[in-house]
């Protein structure tokens, strides 16, 4: 009874830009779901790239690991000894 009478011009504009609002709210929801899923392979991208790498450094240091055996003698009369 208070309120103003909206004409049919006016709450259709209302009722369109309503709309408009919520297809944009949508798209936005759209977009930070593509730039998360974009993210989210980046991540997972440089951690594999980490991963690889460490697997090398390891393979390339694995031969120093390498027990090489040798052998020495002690003279028994002096003490001194000699790797042969």
């Amino acid at each position: 009874m208070l309120r103003k009478k909206v004409s049919e011009k006016d709450g259709s504009a209302q009722v369109g830009a309503a709309i408009q609002k919520a297809v944009n709210y949508e798209v936005s929801i759209a977009d930070l779901a593509r730039r998360s899923e974009k993210r989210a392979w980046i991540v997972a991208t440089l951690s594999m790239l980490v991963t690889v790498l460490t697997a090398g450094g390891y393979y390339y240091m694995l031969p120093l690991k390498e027990k090489v055996p040798y052998l020495v003698m002690a003279d028994a009369y002096s003490g001194t000894s000699t790797i042969a």
